[in-house]
């Protein structure tokens, strides 16, 4: 559960930076908000790309999502160490695959796990 929510933000955030300005006669962030998810919905898929710093903290998000299924491409970097993750939805289900790093600091696996799924497909 908690990688659909992780995958939905993600898209949901790209949906946000992506589609241009559709109702520019908006009144409110709430109706434009709205205006902006509405031309996601009408799409087939849409294709974004994220990415955001935080002091030495970096996380690019590169994907292609449609209304049940993506692919989701992270590059994280934090201290000088970079880590790669990709995640799918199909099917209602998410697989993963990421180095240990990436899937410690940035999706929050115990070491001990993140070094027995590192760099294979989990669900």
């Amino acid at each position: 559960m908690r990688w659909r929510l992780v995958f939905a933000a993600a898209a949901t955030t790209g949906l946000l930076y992506t589609i241009p300005v559709v109702a520019s006669s908006a009144t409110s962030p709430a109706a434009l908000l709205a205006s902006i998810l509405a031309a996601g919905r009408a799409q087939h898929s849409v294709h974004y790309v994220s990415s955001a710093r935080l002091a030495a903290t970096h996380v690019l998000q590169v994907a292609d999502v449609g209304a049940t299924e993506g692919i989701q491409r992270i590059t994280f970097t934090k201290g000088g160490r970079t880590g790669q993750v990709t995640v799918v939805v199909s099917n209602r289900r998410v697989y993963f695959r990421g180095d240990a790093f990436v899937l410690v600091n940035y999706m929050g696996f115990k070491p001990t796990a993140s070094a027995s799924y590192a760099h294979k497909w989990g669900c």
